[in-house]
């Protein structure tokens, strides 16, 4: 019985950065909860120099959006990649959608809802990068750059 109880806590390895790891966790479970298939390749150093808090705002809200628009299409997919190169953090996510005519949020409820996009843009800024957002009939890619 312990024995089963403790192969239920046991965690995946998603990254070197231990907090960004735990957030990645948070969001497969989040992701497995609504039916969508989440692939993770997140290399990420413990020592970056991005502020922890920033990181885990700008995975969380790019993950949070592909796993919200995933789990309304039909394949129900997301992936989002992540590296460093030449003095950059590079993040790629791209999921699954229904066909996408605005980054504002469709919810009701605006006042509370609708804040991810900006988000991830006020970080993208605050680090000298840049972010893009693309869309077609069936998927959104979401590309973040940010200076190390």
């Amino acid at each position: 019985m312990l024995r089963q109880n403790i192969s239920k806590t046991e965690t995946k390895y998603f990254c070197e950065n231990k907090i960004l790891g735990a957030v990645l966790f948070d969001k497969s479970e989040t992701a497995k909860k609504h039916g969508v298939r989440l692939s993770v390749d997140v290399s990420v150093p413990n020592d970056v120099s991005i502020d922890c808090y920033d990181l885990c705002r700008l995975f969380a809200n790019i993950l949070d959006n592909a796993i919200e628009s995933a789990a309304l299409s039909g394949e129900k997919y997301a992936h989002i990649k992540a590296k460093l190169d030449m003095g950059y953090i590079f993040i790629s996510s791209q999921n699954s959608s229904l066909p996408i005519k605005s980054l504002k949020t469709t919810k009701r409820d605006r006042e509370n809802h609708g804040f991810g996009i900006k988000i991830i843009k006020d970080i993208t800024e605050k680090y000298d990068g840049k972010a893009e957002f693309t869309a077609n009939d069936n998927a959104f890619v979401c590309k973040v750059w940010l200076k190390l």
